[in-house]
């Protein structure tokens, strides 16, 4: 039940990141915070405002509760194992290539996490992203993260929502090109 509640869990979180990065609201007052480090590392993967924390919570325990009926047990393993994940993705350590067709690997969440460009691996099961199109797994990552303001001066904007000037938030990317649509 873990394994099959898992499969589905991972299409709706990836949906759910897809709307994070598309809607314009969802992006300023919830996930853009995640974005704004200048490097991948484990503790990354908690920088979220309030709102995300509380979202992710609450929608998890919706759908693997209510929606898929599992047990207590099996939501619990399943909050274990992606909080885990989690921390793997936010890892600054290489993996091997193949790695990333079944899960996604440090090399392809930095890939999401370019600067500039986030339109990439919004999934942790590469399955979804090969489906929509938007999986890239490269044997290295090389490229700049995070924002190219200095964190300091933007996290009390983005904890208030505030649009940020592109040249902070996506270096020369336009404002909105750099998110793909959900269809």
């Amino acid at each position: 039940a873990a394994l099959f509640g898992y499969l589905w869990l991972s299409l709706g979180n990836a949906l759910l990141h897809r709307a994070y990065h598309h809607f314009d609201w969802l992006w300023r007052h919830v996930h853009q915070l995640h974005h704004a480090p200048q490097r991948i590392d484990v503790a990354g993967v908690m920088f979220q405002t309030p709102l995300e924390a509380a979202a992710n919570a609450v929608l998890f325990m919706l759908v693997s509760v209510f929606l898929l009926g599992l047990s207590p047990l099996a939501t619990m393993l399943l909050a274990y194992i992606g909080s885990f994940y989690g921390m793997f993705q936010h890892f600054n350590v290489r993996t091997p290539r193949l790695l990333g067709y079944l899960i996604q690997r440090p090399e392809a969440h930095c890939e999401h996490h370019r600067r500039g460009h986030h339109r990439y691996n919004y999934s942790d099961l590469p399955i979804w992203d090969w489906f929509a199109g938007s999986l890239r797994n490269p044997a290295r990552f090389s490229g700049e993260v995070g924002f190219a303001a200095p964190l300091g001066e933007i996290i009390v904007p983005m904890l208030r929502g505030q649009s940020l000037p592109e040249a902070a938030v996506r270096g020369a990317a336009p404002a909105r090109d750099d998110r793909l649509p959900l269809s």
